[in-house]
This record gives C-alpha cells, sequence and structure tokens, in this order.
C-alpha cells in the first residue's frame, strides 16, 4: 500500500481497482466541471498529468485482474476519451481512441509487461525479475525460434506466465532489439501494423 498498489490475500486485485476507480472518477469531474473553459489540447495535458498515471502505474501487475474489474478500468478510460472529445454516449470507442491516439488499457498492459520482460532478460530489472524468465535453448531446429521464453508452470494471470506468453508471440525484430530504446520502438511498430 505504501508504494501505491492495494494487495489483497487472493491477488484478485479488486480493491486496487476500486481505489484507482474512486481516484478516476474524482479526476475526471474536476474535467467535467473545467472542461467548457479549456481546449482539446488543454485536455488531453489534463488526461495525460492527472488521469493517465492511475491507470498505468503497476497495470503490468494488476492488469491481469478479472475481467469485470479489467471493464471496470476500460469503462474510465472510455469515460475519459468522451471528457476530452466533447463526444456523446453513441461515440465509438475505437473511433475516439483513434483520433486520440491513444492506446487501449490492454495495449497499455501488454506494452509495459513486454518492456518488463526486456528489461527481466538483459539485466536491467532486479535480480529477482531476471530469475524470473529462462530463454529455451536454440538447439537448431526450425521450430526453435531464436529468444523465446519458457512458458512457466504458473498461474494464468500471473506475470511470470502472461509476461513469457507474450512475450513469444512477439517477432524477432522486436525480441532482438539491441537497447529498451529500439525494443520500444520495435514493439510500437508491430502493434500498429
Amino acid at each position: 500500500k505504501v508504494l501505491g498498489v492495494v494487495v489483497d490475500l487472493n491477488l484478485s486485485w479488486k480493491q486496487q481497482v476500486q481505489k484507482v476507480r474512486k481516484t478516476v472518477l474524482f479526476k475526471l469531474s474536476i474535467l467535467r466541471r473545467i472542461r467548457r473553459f479549456l481546449t482539446k489540447s488543454s485536455r488531453i495535458l489534463f488526461y495525460n498529468y492527472y488521469v493517465k498515471p492511475h491507470l498505468d502505474y503497476c497495470c503490468s501487475v494488476w492488469g491481469n485482474c478479472s475481467k469485470t474489474n479489467w471493464n471496470t478500468i476500460v469503462k474510465l478510460q472510455k469515460q475519459a476519451a468522451r471528457l476530452v472529445l466533447d463526444a456523446d454516449r453513441l461515440t465509438p470507442s475505437q473511433e475516439m481512441f483513434n483520433c486520440l491516439n491513444w492506446p487501449t488499457f490492454n495495449q497499455i498492459v501488454h506494452q509495459k509487461q513486454a518492456t518488463l520482460v526486456f528489461k527481466s532478460l538483459n539485466n536491467l530489472a532486479p535480480s529477482y525479475m531476471s530469475s524470473m524468465f529462462q530463454l529455451k535453448r536454440n538447439d537448431g531446429l526450425r521450430s526453435t525460434a531464436r529468444n523465446k521464453l519458457y512458458l512457466p508452470r504458473a498461474h494464468p494471470k500471473s506475470l511470470r506466465y502472461c509476461g513469457a506468453k507474450l512475450w513469444n508471440s512477439l517477432p524477432d525484430s522486436a525480441r532482438c532489439a539491441q537497447n529498451i530504446r529500439q525494443f520500444k520502438a520495435n514493439y510500437l511498430k508491430v502493434k500498429i501494423s
């Protein structure tokens, strides 16, 4: 809790999602009251500085929450987009995200998880993280691709499992990046195309 993430006994992340929801709703209520005095670019700045950090913070860990909790966060992001664009309730969310050039919450979680795996494999993360993922040995067979990870016997929603599965789904161009900046650029190219 001191670090800003509420961990419960069952790792359901319900309390964390409720905390994020409460904070974001408060910030969105402020935006709702002042939006008529702000330009679109000012509203985007407000979102980026006061709302987005609460959705992003440690989402690589708690972003694999239950579908109900996940939907709560997605609704908040959609509500923020409607306020920024001054759009009505019938405007499709994908259209709003494209207009604002915002990734969906799912894309944010996946990007953060993939970045965390890259850092772990390249000794840019704490040692306990580096030991979480193991590369498969390349035995010279065609079926064995470079830089793929073993899928551990772990809970399917754990970072250890989800991170490895996500990493293996990335193309070689992203997995074989030389540094974090190159990895992020390659990852964004893969996800945009």
